[in-house]
């Protein structure tokens, strides 16, 4: 094993695990209000809105460490970025190796503890049971020794998944799951660290390929490419068979989201889509065959990135906009030191995409857009600004054109002011935001539309404004009528412990509101982590009521067991989609989310890590 592998475990023992605080920001004229925000790492120390905890993690002590033990080729420019010193070849400059290899004994974090069921389920889950009724499918398929070259096992996470019921081989369901995969730090996947994964046949929830998304050319260094940097989202167009994935792009160049498209054909056909791992790029383009830069710009990490990409499809029949994708992305600018949020409309093949257009007015300390298209063709965006009395979720509606027209957007206009914002756990260690989600359904006349996101339970408990640890987090919906104002939030779910990581999805066909999250209610000290699954029934009279709530895997993870990431990064998210036949006859939804109940073999040792899961549950 090479040696610069091995010394990846010495700079994980070695690097700063640096938890997120809140800081104060004060004006030179006098006393200023307190500005609750993550400490950002360098380089995004002076912005007031989170990077995301991919980019995050990146320039933390263990992601550092990570970049110095990988062959990847961006990774000698992050460590330059983030002040690693190299050596006058641009090798960088590392501690003397020690001659061993994984071994979770020799680790910062625990060896991990081995799932704990709980004697009975809070609601009897209505799980699939080729899918896994205790804690799912593992929805990949990396070996316990690794994914070569990769030489050993290596976490995935923050999941995203849509699906089309009956699309796959011989009646299946088609479902295509993304995630963050660190196998492409260490030369797997094409090196990229965007994974996509995919059933096809089958009963059950295992798949039957999986890929790293495939490189496109670098703009501004055309003999350069952009290669797969994770934080991404899928979106199906059923209504033409079309599969699009997003993610964010950078090099030292070139900061970008790409979009890249396939069809159902495509991934039902086994020659362009063979069953296994595709563990080159050339394989990857062959099942993902068209691929879009959109919105590059020059000097990442010194003057722009582009971040937490977000994106949807239109997938109306006809109308004005119909079949269009809908690209939203985080503009920092060093330069000025603030936060934007654009959007970007493109054909359905990706043949042709607007310019981007700034969408969040003048607020300047955005994050977390999230977009989505209600069923009549209009365009609405959520994001967040970042105030010093907490955070407002701002809520912007834009009438479509076709594309590669600019969809014409109103100004944003206020949902809430969060003052009960979540930072992170008390109980865990990684990173968790308050970030807004939104979706909608028709109800008789009316579009509703439905957004959830996180919070703290209880207001700040400290005086101190450089820091807070929440005791209890919280997920909460609120709900608007044909565009109207926005109801007072309300709990998700009402269980003591945390509840977090929420995403919402309307299955357009039956009416069906689904909302997930992770819950910590089956642990007495709140850190062992459980899915659970909240629905609104069709129908209904606003505001409607949950309807039901199941917890999904009786079987709970322990979130600080991977060896490599420990308790510090578990993404932003997780992902649910709410499906139906078109005789409404047939609901599914599926559920993605990340687990650490897979042993992986480290030096003939197992050891928990992270990876992505599938479930469905069926109603």
């Amino acid at each position: 094993m090479p040696k610069k592998w091995l010394t990846l475990f010495v700079l994980l023992s070695a690097g700063a695990l640096c938890s997120p605080v809140l800081l104060a920001q004060n004006s030179s004229s006098g006393p200023a209000p307190t500005v609750r925000h993550y400490q950002n790492p360098k380089p995004f120390d002076k912005f007031v809105a989170p990077v995301s905890s991919p980019i995050a993690f990146l320039f933390s002590g263990r992601g550092q460490a990570m970049l110095q033990a990988s062959p990847h080729p961006v990774a000698p420019f992050l460590l330059k970025v983030g002040g690693v010193l190299t050596t006058s070849t641009g090798a960088v400059q590392t501690t003397p190796a020690m001659n061993i290899i994984p071994n979770p004994h020799q680790g910062l974090v625990p060896v991990g503890v081995l799932p704990q069921p709980i004697g009975a389920p809070i609601a009897a889950p209505i799980v699939n049971t080729g899918c896994g009724t205790a804690a799912g499918t593992k929805f990949n398929l990396e070996p316990a020794t690794g994914t070569p070259p990769a030489p050993f096992a290596l976490p995935q996470n923050e999941q995203t998944v849509d699906a089309i019921v009956g699309a796959g081989t011989s009646g299946a369901d088609l479902v295509v799951e993304g995630a963050n995969d660190y196998r492409g730090l260490f030369g797997a996947l094409g090196s990229s660290l965007t994974g996509y994964y995919v059933l096809s046949s089958g009963t059950g929830c295992a798949p039957q390929f999986e890929g790293g998304a495939p490189s496109v050319t670098d703009p501004f260094n055309p003999t350069g490419l952009l290669f797969g940097n994770g934080d991404p989202t899928v979106r199906r167009d059923a209504t033409r068979g079309a599969f699009f994935e997003a993610d964010l792009r950078f090099s030292s160049f070139t900061t970008a989201i790409t979009v890249q498209r396939t069809t159902v054909a495509n991934l039902n056909n086994t020659t362009n889509c063979p069953n296994g791992t595709h563990n080159s790029d050339a394989v990857a383009r062959t099942c993902w065959p068209t691929g879009v830069v959109i919105n590059p710009l020059p000097l990442p990490f010194t003057a722009y990135l582009n971040d937490k990409p977000h994106m949807a499809v239109d997938e109306r029949s006809s109308g004005t906009g119909a079949g269009n994708v809908y690209v939203t992305a985080t503009e920092f600018d060093f330069r000025a030191t603030f936060s934007r949020i654009w959007l970007v409309s493109c054909t359905n093949s990706l043949s042709q995409c607007s310019s981007p257009t700034i969408i969040s007015g003048t607020d300047l300390a955005t994050q977390f857009s999230h977009v989505s298209v209600r069923p009549d063709g209009v365009v609405t965006v959520s994001y967040e600004e970042f105030v010093p009395s907490g955070i407002q979720i701002k809520f912007v509606t834009c009438s479509p054109a076709s594309a590669p027209a600019t969809p014409s957007c109103n100004l944003p206009t206020l949902v809430t002011t969060e003052t009960q914002p979540l930072i992170f756990l008390g109980a865990n260690d990684f990173r968790v935001a308050t970030y807004a989600k939104h979706d909608h359904r028709t109800n008789g006349a009316n579009i509703e539309t439905f957004m959830v996101w996180e919070r703290c339970h209880v207001p700040e408990p400290f005086v101190s404004p450089f820091f807070f640890a929440c005791p209890k987090s919280d997920v909460v919906v609120s709900e608007s009528v044909n565009g109207g104002a926005f109801s007072p939030p309300v709990l998700v779910d009402t269980s003591g412990k945390d509840q977090f990581f929420s995403w919402i999805n309307v299955d357009r066909v039956s009416g069906t509101v689904n909302i997930t999250y992770y819950t910590a209610e089956t642990d007495y000290y709140s850190h062992y982590l459980n899915v659970k699954l909240a629905q609104m029934a069709p129908g209904g009279a606003a505001p409607e009521p949950i309807a039901s709530r199941l917890l999904l895997t009786p079987v709970r993870t322990d979130p600080a067991s991977d060896l490599f990431l420990g308790d510090f990064f578990y993404g932003d998210y997780i992902g649910i989609i709410g499906v139906a036949n078109a005789l409404n006859t047939v609901h599914r939804a599926y559920v993605g989310y990340t687990y650490n109940i897979n042993l992986a073999t480290y030096g003939g040792v197992g050891h928990g890590e992270q990876n992505n899961y599938l479930t469905r549950v069926d109603y």
